[in-house]
């Protein structure tokens, strides 16, 4: 019988402060085709730096790391997803490229000074 008010309990407390939702967006993997796409739309050359708000699986990372061999930082909030963008890169041997850490993108705090040109594939938010 008190299974339920102490589920509610633990998803909600007690009121007393707000707690984060977990998901800003529905995940909805982007087409290859449109991450292709908006990467060539973007002029990425070698050098730049990607960073990719909402990164979920890490495909637009992986992707840029692939085919123009630049750096890219992604961050999500879902653990799911960083684990899942870590294999992806992983199983592109593309790790050293890619970096995922999982954050809030509200609050992740931008890079002040980047030492290349930057570009920002900000999907979901």
């Amino acid at each position: 019988m008190l299974a339920r008010p102490w589920r509610l309990l633990r998803e909600y407390g007690l009121g007393f402060q707000r707690r984060p939702k977990l998901d800003l967006a529905i995940y909805d993997p982007t087409p290859k085709e449109v991450v292709d796409e908006m990467l060539r739309l973007a002029s990425v050359r070698p050098g730049d730096v990607l960073y990719d708000l909402g990164c979920g699986d890490g495909r637009i990372v992986v992707a840029a790391a692939e085919k123009y061999g630049i750096r890219g930082v992604g961050v999500d909030i879902s653990p799911q997803r960083i684990a899942e963008a870590h294999a992806n890169a992983a199983v592109m041997e593309w790790n050293p490229w890619c970096g995922f850490c999982k954050k809030t993108p509200r609050r992740w705090k931008f890079p002040k000074q980047p030492s290349s040109r930057s570009i920002w594939a900000q999907t979901q938010i």
